[in-house]
This record gives C-alpha cells, structure tokens and sequence, in this order.
C-alpha cells in the first residue's frame, strides 16, 4: 500500500504564530501536527508531543511562546510513491511517529502511526489472501499433473 493512498492533508502554520493558536488551529482542524513555515520554507514540524514537553511541562506561556520556538526539526520526509513499510521503519529509525509525504521534494501529506496500524489489518489480510491464491495454485498445477500422468 502507498503512503499517498493513506497519508492526510498538511496544515501549516507561521513561525511565529504563538502556540496557544496553534493549539486551537489543532483542535479545529482534528490534527496532531501542523508543518511549521519561515519565509515560503518550512521549517519544522510542531507536534502535540512537542506542546506537551516544550511548554506545558515547562511552565512556559503558550501565549508568547511561538511555534518557532518549540518546533521539532528537520523534518524527515520521504516520497509519496514508497510503501508505508518504508515509512514504518523510517518512524522507527528516526523515532517519530509523524512522517511528512513528500511529492518532487515538496510537502504534500502526513502519515501517522495511527494512520499505519489502522491499516495493517487490511494489509495483513492482503499479504494472507495471495499467499493462499499461491498456494491453492500451486496445489491445483499438482493435481492436475498427477491426473495427466496417471492417463499415461
């Protein structure tokens, strides 16, 4: 399964919007991460992890804290075209659980973890369902092997 048929839309933010806006550009769009930009270039993605550990468990004011400030970077990204064992084991490697889908070197989704167990059932059962078609094949060619030779 290909990361652009599971990734969601990017949301973006300014550098220096304060995270209290962020946070409720979050709630409002029902997202965990918002692609964070400088000058046309993005910078950075702000997490939810990252409002949680940066600000709140600091005592900072989510009022005057930006999300420039508290942003997690670089953002690893990788081609919409690669399959989401790819960005799995990317996550993994980087230990993320957000990954950026990229199209020409340009953001254009997400995938989350969440967004890849939701989805695993339905690859497991697929992966399942051609070993068995192989198998059954396979079997049917030996059948039929065996009643052609036993008419000789």
């Amino acid at each position: 399964m290909k990361i652009k048929e599971i990734m969601h839309n990017l949301e973006k933010v300014p550098h220096s919007l304060n995270v209290a806006g962020a946070s409720v550009i979050m709630d409002l769009k029902n997202v965990g991460e918002l692609l964070v930009e400088k000058d046309g270039v993005f910078v950075g993605i702000l997490t939810e992890s990252d409002i949680l550990k940066k600000v709140v468990a600091r005592c900072k004011d989510p009022t005057t804290t930006t999300a420039g400030d508290v942003l997690t970077a670089p953002i690893v990204m990788i081609d919409e075209n690669k399959e989401i064992e790819d960005a799995a084991a990317m996550m993994l490697t980087n230990g993320i659980r957000r990954i950026v889908a990229q199209r020409h070197g340009k953001p254009v989704g997400i995938v989350t973890t969440r967004i890849i167990s939701n989805n695993i059932k339905y690859l497991i059962n697929k992966k399942l369902q051609h070993a068995l078609a192989e198998k059954k094949k396979k079997t049917s060619e030996n059948v039929y092997k065996a009643v052609n030779l036993n008419k000789i």
